[in-house]
């Protein structure tokens, strides 16, 4: 649940920075990246979330997501679509999609030490 909320909170964040993007020259200079960014792990948790239980699947998904956010960069470098491609809105994206991978894994981590704090083994030494 906490990746669904991280992928809302991230997608609300972008989006309300790009309609910020004028508002002051500061502000454009960390709009041409950070909405990328957040867009990015946005997609990521919830490829996250949506494929907890599986991990080939998430791990299958989270790499088509990158590589499709980079694809897109590689078509507007080579003007298939609109836009200019920028090696650094790539670099964006990758290390944005890597922090949620490692949050989501720590965030596993942290479940399956919860959910083992009595294993079957400790349970008997508990009962001596």
């Amino acid at each position: 649940m906490k990746l669904l909320l991280i992928s809302i909170t991230t997608l609300t964040i972008g989006s309300m920075l790009y309609l910020l993007e004028d508002a002051h020259p500061l502000l454009t200079t960390v709009c041409n990246y950070l909405p990328d960014g957040l867009w990015a792990a946005s997609l990521t948790a919830l490829i996250c979330f949506l494929w907890q239980d599986d991990s080939n699947m998430k791990t299958g998904w989270c790499i088509a997501g990158v590589l499709s956010m980079i694809g897109f960069e590689i078509a507007q470098h080579f003007q298939y679509v609109g836009g200019t491609g920028d090696i650094l809105d790539c670099l964006v994206y990758l290390t944005a999609s890597l922090m949620v991978i490692k949050l989501d894994k720590t965030l596993n981590h942290i479940n399956n030490e919860e959910t083992t704090l009595i294993t079957p083994s400790r349970s008997c030494e508990l009962q001596r």
